[in-house]
């Protein structure tokens, strides 16, 4: 039943898919009202995969890079030209050179970062961005905003390929972030984690740069393993978070008066994103995804703060049957109090306080580690 002030129509589907198609149907052509108040509906038929370390997304993201035909859209919070996409190193595979090659071949890169202050880090984004823009016309780097925070930043990592495959998650392309399944804590040769790509956060903390200066002694000092995920779709979900790129991005060429840079989106009915075959791994076929993020008039210049993906934590703890397994860095949350505003762990003691209630047999398991990323000293 649709009821608005001016009249009432009944909509009738002949299955309860067809129902949800004419849900996120209308909804999608109302500010608002897709799920989790996010700005694009769940889409269908995606293929989708995780990667559970840098090495199996790095082994999937290079040969998607070269496939390459028109553009290309990176952000990240951190981003080294000189990481090596490949381990044991090769020459080719750095990040600045691939990139220098593909743009070679007449495609478009562009590359968003957070201009981050150098305060507890040193991810130096004017060096990254002056560096990017010297190595050919068809690069394009910014970083963003121009005044520089420091009560909040810029903490999407993707990449978007023609419009048509995104690769979405938690690793940055820069150093200390490559990783595979035996974690090393030792490299006497550099031939796996070079330069300052060898690091413990807990003895020096972020610093971008050029590769072969080191930060730590190797002899005396074992590198910090990284354990992260990412994942990879394609279709309209990657799509959607090209559309969240070029918000993002022509906002950022506003913020500077520079509307000659804006970016396009490419049209569905003349080029409908295709199905990407070029994957080594098997992905799962016929997911439903939804692209979900933290915005706001700052970061991306809507006037409405969106919070899709809060509401959709919020939701999955809800929802949840019988567990809930987090794995994070850092496990920042409240109850009762003014700050910090969200209210993760509350969802948390709501749906443990039902369990229970219930007499449920629910389990909540949270991995943290022993130090995020601070000073043994």
């Amino acid at each position: 039943m649709l009821d608005t002030e001016g009249f009432q129509r009944i909509v009738y589907a002949k299955d309860a898919e067809e129902q949800e198609m004419w849900v996120n149907a209308i909804r999608s052509s109302v500010r608002g009202t897709n799920r989790f108040k996010s700005f694009v509906p769940p889409r269908k038929l995606i293929n989708a995969q995780w990667f559970t370390n840098a090495h199996e997304y790095f082994e999937e993201l290079v040969p998607s890079l070269l496939h390459a035909k028109r553009r290309i859209f990176i952000a990240d919070w951190y981003f080294s030209p000189g990481l090596y996409m490949k381990r044991p190193i090769e020459k080719n595979m750095r990040l600045d050179r691939l990139l220098r090659n593909i743009a070679r071949e007449g495609v478009k890169v562009y590359l968003l970062i957070w201009n981050a202050p150098n305060v507890g880090v040193s991810l130096h984004s004017k060096y990254v961005v002056d560096y990017m823009n010297t190595l050919h016309s068809n690069i394009t780097a910014l970083s963003h905003p121009g005044i520089t925070p420091f009560a909040w930043s810029h903490h999407q990592k993707f990449v978007v390929i023609d419009d048509e495959v995104a690769f979405i998650g938690g690793i940055d392309l820069c150093y200390t972030r490559y990783d595979d399944k035996h974690y090393r804590i030792t490299d006497p040769t550099g031939i796996y984690f070079p330069g300052r790509d060898y690091s413990n956060l807990n003895y020096s903390g972020e610093d971008n740069g050029p590769t072969k200066l080191e930060t730590i002694d190797r002899k005396k000092t074992p590198r910090l393993p990284w354990h992260d995920v990412h994942s990879v779709v394609d279709g309209m979900a990657a799509y959607d978070a090209a559309t969240n790129f070029i918000q993002r991005w022509n906002h950022a060429m506003a913020s500077e008066n520079n509307r000659k840079a804006f970016l396009m989106p490419v049209s569905l009915d003349t080029q409908p994103p295709q199905v990407y075959e070029g994957f080594s791994k098997k992905l799962y076929s016929n997911c439903e995804v939804q692209i979900l993020r933290s915005s706001c008039m700052w970061s991306c210049g809507i006037q409405l703060p969106e919070q899709s993906i809060y509401k959709a934590y919020l939701g999955a703890i809800k929802s949840a049957k019988h567990f809930i397994y987090i794995e994070n860095q850092y496990f920042i949350t409240t109850i009762s109090r003014m700050r910090p505003k969200n209210r993760i762990l509350n969802a948390l003691y709501e749906r443990l306080h039902k369990a229970i209630k219930e007499k449920e047999k629910f389990r909540v398991v949270v991995v943290l580690p022993v130090y995020p990323a601070r000073s043994l000293d």
